[in-house]
């Protein structure tokens, strides 16, 4: 099937090569979708920028999307690649398909009577609930919110009449975009069900139209019902999730049933508890963090957001898809005992996920000013919001590159149907980022609040690494280090070389200041690919070339 892994079991003559197919036609196809979606939701938070900044008029958005967020790791997301992946992957195969039916029906009924009755109560309790959120930092976090112009009384009354305002409105908000949370366990499912079916492509354009169904919503709603278009347009985008996926389940639909005590649900649910354990106490580090920046400044929660996007996008390309992409296989060789298919599958993941985080961490830390200038200077968002974006993005950097490893290696446990593993390090990681963040907030304020963000990342991913070991031979290390080696030194000459072209850019360049902005950032993007691409090809990272080579063919007509 189409977009589907190639399992590692070829022989020995192909079989790596075998695997680097497969693995790169998934992530292809994950990537291609996540693409899309993150190009949406750049074009979602550009927009944002525009109409509200990164201030006061966009913080009730940013908490209440914030509390869905929340919601959703805990409750929904981390069960897709820990328990619902692994375990449905099991029952894929045509003859078990009506097996499966039931246990989707099942895992559905659970949805909507959990989730259901999670969002009664939230939609009850939204306003002490809200309340108690935004007051749990205000005493470990500075007090740098009043604009320093005014004179201390005009700033007091200026600051209490925003806050109120502010927080009737977030509580307005976060009660709209409750249902949503509903939607996303069902479209949950549905992506959990069609990613152990071997396609991708359901899922990644339900994504896309997500993101779309806002960005439609804010430009024909903002004018007249504010930062609350960008709400409605995140339950529109829900119901689409949940739509758009339906046909790639043809011939898989859901049956009704509840029966608690199928093997596969029992599974999933041994799978989810340690999950779930660890998802908790990183779900208490986000309501730290999210109050944090709400009682540091009132533009942290707005900067830390447009900056997360951007580096998000880097990981929907690169992570997501090659750790989503090889979860199916590495599930199906742990399950038979195919340890050397594993092996392959698991270092041909981590080159090529080497390949593609390298380049695009440096060159993000090479032009990080020229592209937020680009995608938020503009509109509400003035050059102090601009500069605040790119200090919270060059913080984030660090923890991205690991970020990108974290997903797999996370994976790879899941695969092996050890979930315990990651949570207990998960716990430790988010203990160090709270114990961080409220050391130094006080003094350092939204840039102590994005490196621990990235201690936490690389924390988890560094241990995650030492723990993952026994899983390569090392014949494995050995080729992964030297990848590693060569592209984070091809990658450094590539950042000099965008850097250096994007100053002279910008000081030599005359004309419209939209166009040098666009030629500040593309012309050095062509240059440092050029040369990335020139050097590991020069270099022999196979990789690279099957990567290259995938993507030609996919985009070459049929026929």
């Amino acid at each position: 099937m189409r977009g589907e892994l190639t399992d590692a079991s070829a022989p020995p003559t192909t079989g790596q090569a075998v695997v680097r197919r497969g693995i790169v036609s998934a992530a292809i196809i994950i990537s291609v979708g996540n693409l899309l979606s993150r190009l949406f939701g750049l074009v979602r938070e550009q927009l944002a920028s525009y109409f509200f900044g990164t201030g006061v008029n966009f913080r009730p958005f940013t908490l209440a999307d914030s509390m869905l967020t929340i919601l959703y790791d805990l409750l929904i997301s981390g069960a897709v690649a820990s328990a619902l992946v692994p375990v449905l992957s099991e029952y894929a195969a045509p003859e078990r398909r009506a097996e499966l039916r039931r246990i989707l029906g099942t895992l559905l009924t659970l949805v909507l009577i959990v989730l259901g009755g999670v969002t009664i109560l939230l939609e009850i309790f939204a306003s002490p609930l809200v309340a108690a959120w935004l007051r749990l930092g205000a005493d470990s976090a500075s007090t740098q919110a009043a604009e320093p112009t005014l004179g201390a009384g005009a700033r007091s009354g200026t600051a209490a009449v925003e806050s109120v305002a502010s927080l009737v409105l977030t509580i307005h908000n976060v009660r709209l975009i409750l249902p949503a949370v509903l939607l996303l366990g069902v479209s949950a499912v549905f992506l959990a069900a069609n990613y152990a079916l071997g396609r991708f492509v359901w899922p990644s354009a339900s994504q896309a139209a997500r993101n779309g169904a806002i960005i439609v919503a804010t430009v024909l709603l903002a004018r007249w019902i504010g930062v609350t278009s960008m709400v409605v347009g995140v339950l529109v985008g829900a119901i689409l999730l949940v739509v758009i996926q339906l046909p790639g389940l043809r011939d898989a639909l859901p049956r009704p049933a509840f029966d608690l005590r199928h093997p596969a649900i029992r599974s999933i649910f041994r799978l989810y508890l340690p999950i779930f354990i660890g998802l908790f106490a990183n779900t208490f580090g986000q309501i730290i963090d999210r109050s944090l920046a709400y009682n540091t400044s009132r533009d942290a929660l707005g900067a830390m957001r447009y900056a997360t996007t951007l580096q998000q996008l880097v990981l929907g390309l690169v992570a997501t898809g090659i750790a989503l992409g090889a979860l199916p296989a590495l599930s199906r060789q742990a399950e038979s005992g195919d340890e050397e298919g594993f092996r392959a599958t698991f270092a041909a993941a981590l080159r090529m996920t080497t390949v593609l985080i390298a380049p695009a961490t440096f060159g993000l830390l090479a032009l990080a000013a020229p592209l937020v200038n680009l995608i938020f200077r503009h509109g509400a968002t003035d050059a102090a919001s601009a500069s605040l974006i790119v200090l919270a993005l060059v913080w984030y950097l660090p923890g991205t590159f690991f970020q990108a490893y974290d997903q797999l290696l996370i994976n790879v446990f899941y695969a092996r149907r050890n979930t315990l593993t990651p949570q207990l390090v998960g716990v430790a990681a988010v203990l160090l980022y709270i114990a961080v963040e409220i050391a130094l907030v006080g003094r350092f304020g939204m840039v102590a609040l994005v490196g621990a963000i990235s201690i936490q990342w690389t924390f988890h991913a560094l241990v995650m690494f030492w723990l993952g070991r026994r899983f390569l031979g090392p014949a494995e290390w050995r080729s992964y280090r030297r990848v590693l080696a060569i592209c984070v030194g091809v990658s450094g000459a590539m950042a000099v070389i965008a850097w250096g072209s994007a100053t002279l850019i910008e000081r030599t360049l005359p004309g419209p200041a939209l166009l040098r902005e666009a030629l500040t950032l593309l012309i050095p993007v062509a240059l440092g690919a050029a040369c990335y691409a020139w050097g590991v090809t020069r270099l022999g990272v196979d990789e690279f070339a099957t990567l290259a080579r995938r993507v030609l063919a996919r985009l070459r007509p049929a026929g």
